[in-house]
């Protein structure tokens, strides 16, 4: 059950992230929206990010079950390197895209952190 589970969260993520960038990102005028560090352009790149994170975090829900199906043994640290993994790769991104200025970063990075610490200590 868990692999039909994961199937369906992967095909969300891909329709999530493609059909909600093509048909909802796209069309949302840029120059409505409240400026963020002096740029419209800048709030709608967070809020492209944070759409686009969700369907990051879907994958790493179905990457957890799958392993739940083919190695129950890996047991909770595979939830807390899948997690960690994910949390440093989503704390990079506001880093590099904002050049730092959306503290996120510090959250994710530090979740990222934790949960890694607590998978191999």
């Amino acid at each position: 059950m868990l692999i039909v589970v994961s199937a369906l969260l992967i095909a969300l993520c891909l329709f999530h992230s493609i059909l909600g960038e093509k048909f909802i990102l796209q069309r949302v005028k840029v120059e409505t929206l409240p400026k963020m560090w002096n740029s419209h352009q800048a709030t709608f790149r967070t809020i492209q990010a944070t759409w686009h994170l969700v369907s990051v975090l879907w994958l790493g829900l179905a990457l957890q079950f799958l392993i739940m199906t083919f190695r129950p043994d890996y047991g909770p640290q595979s939830l807390l390197i899948i997690f960690g993994v994910l949390f440093a790769g989503l704390a990079i991104v506001p880093l590099v895209w904002s050049a730092g200025k959306h503290k996120s970063w510090i959250a994710f990075g530090l979740i990222a952190v934790l949960l890694l610490a607590e998978a191999f200590i």
